[in-house]
């Protein structure tokens, strides 16, 4: 199934940016590169960690998104 293989895709890619994530948190960083900042054209300024809290967040977001995308074309199906 197709539908399934997409699904495989998106929790590796989530597993593996949790894993780089917690990689990245558990580094013995200097303070320097977490206070250092950037400005994000959404969020404003931004610090490495405001950065990687936005990111962990990303793809589980895309994903709900585009679950409840397949859920009203399966109900559309169904209905139609």
């Amino acid at each position: 199934m197709k539908e399934a293989a997409f699904v495989r895709s998106w929790l590796f890619a989530v597993a593996a940016e949790r894993l780089a994530y917690q990689y990245l948190r558990n580094k013995d960083l200097p303070d320097l590169i977490w206070s250092n900042t950037v400005h994000h054209t959404e969020n404003g300024v931004m610090t490495m960690d405001d950065w990687l809290d936005t990111y962990e967040r990303h793809i589980p977001e895309h994903i709900e998104q585009m679950q409840a995308n397949y859920d009203d074309g399966v109900r559309r199906q169904e209905v139609g």
